[in-house]
């Protein structure tokens, strides 16, 4: 919607670039110079990330967007993070049971070897 209404802002100003930029606020009042100055906050808003004054506020949805993805993303960093270290803990879990029976089994042999003795 935003970029349908900025490229037709673009044509209008394009079409009628002298009556608008010929700036008669006061005199006659030109709406074109009112379409101009829009067209150029809408050029400026994808910049500009939020805009607060005279009594309201006003903020980018790309801006808004972008800081969403960008939590996301941290979010599922952090998700994988917490995912490798529980394999890692597991793997360790799983190194130390492995040594722990194979100690027990080599202990139970020499049992056997010193009892057949």
């Amino acid at each position: 919607m935003y970029f349908l209404v900025t490229v037709a802002f673009t044509i209008y100003i394009i079409c009628n670039w002298n009556k608008a930029t010929s700036f008669t606020f006061f005199s006659d009042f030109n709406g074109i110079n009112l379409v101009f100055v829009v067209w150029i906050i809408l050029l400026l808003m994808p910049i500009i990330g939020s805009f607060e004054g005279f009594g309201f506020k006003m903020a980018s949805l790309f801006f808004e967007q972008k800081e969403q993805k960008v939590r996301q993303k941290d979010d599922e960093f952090e998700a994988e993070k917490k995912i490798v270290e529980q394999r890692e803990l597991a793997n360790e879990r799983y190194e130390a049971t492995k040594k722990e029976k194979s100690r027990i089994i080599l202990s139970s042999d020499e049992h056997r070897r010193e009892s057949d003795v």
